[in-house]
Parts: C-alpha cells; structure tokens; sequence
C-alpha cells in the first residue's frame, strides 16, 4: 500500500514535469510552483485511491496469482 501510495505522487509529479515541458507552460520556478500546486489535490486523491484499491482487491488477487503461480510453476 506504501508502495501505491508513493506512486500515485510519483506518477502525477512525472506528469507534471510533463506538462511543463510540453510547452503548456514557460520554464521556470513559478511555472514549476504553478503546476505542483494545482495538482497536488488531484495527486493526492490519486494516491489514496490506489491504496484503497490496493487494500480491496489485495485477497482476490493473491489468490488469482498464487494459483497462476502454481499452475505455471512460477517463482520455484
């Protein structure tokens, strides 16, 4: 769930850098400040929402994947 979490915050900051560098916005500090700060909500909410996922789908895909790796012989 950690590791969701920080990539949900990754994963928009990257995103960000992105934007900026794509020539929607000039490059500099305040550009950079800019576009961290209108998104850091919707980062966040990103990044809770992949620990929620993660929390609610961890038992059904262990199972999914602990048959695979059994079926397959996976992982020996």
């Amino acid at each position: 769930m950690v590791f969701g979490f920080i990539w949900g915050i990754l994963f928009g900051w990257i995103m960000d850098l992105w934007v900026i560098s794509g020539g929607f916005g000039s490059l500099g500090m305040l550009s950079f400040f800019q576009t961290f700060a209108a998104s850091f909500l919707f980062d966040l909410v990103h990044a809770i929402s992949n620990v929620v996922f993660i929390w609610w789908m961890y038992k059904p895909m262990e199972k999914i994947l602990l048959r695979f790796q059994v079926k397959y012989g996976l992982l020996k």
